[in-house]
């Protein structure tokens, strides 16, 4: 079968965030290979013309869609699903609108909101606050739009001194375009559990759970995965925050709580294909879900593939999930939320 692998075009000098899109493009190409498809990368570039020639020639039966951003813009990461369904070509993951919805974190945080999901309390310059954060509470100062880790930092942490300082900073993050338009959210301290959904002929399965665990964090550091954890493989935080997916028995409840509470999230914003779900515990071991990622990274040292080998689906397999998943669904349909 032909499949175009859409992805993101990569610059030389890049920065690591950007070449690991590199990296899930051949590692995608070579499960395809291996599945005795015909793979052909298809860079995703503004010349929407150049990509519907280029799809044309190919003409493949399905489009595996890696595509997360447009230029530098996470923001329309959505614009490469809506183009496919513009086209008709079947493609892997979610639609457009589930896209968009999902990563927006405002957006997706009222929906979660409305429908009764566990997030943390947020708040938004200009808008009303539901409730003034106290003094000494801790936020979390995170963009709307950017997603992998990127801007956050210690700095991103922050206990509230005042409700002037803490409205003043708000509003010059939410207006300042260069800052893309930060919200601050209520601060969970804990454990951090990652939950994996995979498409299946009986609907999505939730693979074994992921914790991110902070080896020797010292009080002077926070536990997040910030941009030094993620990307910066020389730096203390990137050595010493390990992915684990060993759980002692005891916190079978509470995982059984978050996969049922993360297929709920599945069905609520209407995904497909596969996504993760972010879980905060708080010291009430209460789940908070932190983001709903309609677009995990497919890297070999990423979760979703150490998720993959836990429960014994290799990852060729997967992929060939993920395409008969999207030859199996009407990507054209806009139902979510």
């Amino acid at each position: 079968m032909k499949v175009a692998v859409l992805h993101n075009p990569i610059a030389p000098g890049a920065p690591p965030e950007e070449l690991d899109n590199d990296v899930q493009r051949e590692t995608v190409i070579q499960a395809l290979l291996e599945l005795g498809h015909s793979p052909e990368p298809v860079p995703f570039r503004s010349d929407l013309a150049e990509i519907s020639r280029a799809l044309d020639r190919i003409k493949p039966a399905c489009v595996f869609n890696l595509v997360e951003s447009v230029g530098i813009h996470e923001r329309l990461i959505y614009f490469a699903p809506a183009f496919l369904e513009a086209l008709g070509i079947p493609f892997t993951g979610v639609p457009s609108v589930p896209m968009m919805l999902s990563t927006n974190k405002l957006i997706a945080k009222k929906i979660m909101r409305r429908e009764g999901l566990p997030t943390p309390d947020w708040w938004v310059g200009g808008e009303p606050f539901a409730r003034m954060p106290k003094t000494g509470e801790r936020v979390f100062f995170k963009s709307i739009w950017e997603h992998g880790s990127m801007l956050i930092n210690d700095d991103s942490v922050a206990q509230v001194e005042g409700e002037q300082s803490f409205r003043e900073r708000l509003k010059k993050l939410s207006e300042d375009k260069s800052s893309r338009n930060f919200f601050a959210e209520q601060y969970i301290e804990g454990r951090e559990i990652n939950v994996t959904l995979l498409a299946g002929p009986r609907g999505p399965e939730a693979l074994p759970p992921t914790e991110i665990q902070f080896i020797d964090f010292g009080p002077e550091r926070l536990k997040i995965v910030g941009y030094q954890a993620k990307w910066v493989p020389s730096s203390y935080e990137f050595k010493n925050t390990v992915s684990c997916i060993d759980f002692p028995p005891e916190d079978q409840p509470i995982i059984e709580k978050m996969v049922k509470i993360s297929l709920a999230a599945w069905e609520i914003f209407g995904l497909r294909g596969y996504a993760r779900v972010d879980f905060r515990l708080d010291s009430e071991n209460r789940p908070w879900i932190l983001e709903v990622n309609a677009n995990p990274c497919l890297s070999p040292d990423a979760g979703f593939t150490a998720a993959l080998h836990r429960a014994g689906i290799t990852f060729p397999d997967a992929v060939e999930r993920l395409l008969q998943d999207a030859l199996g669904t009407s990507n054209l349909g806009n139902n979510a939320a």
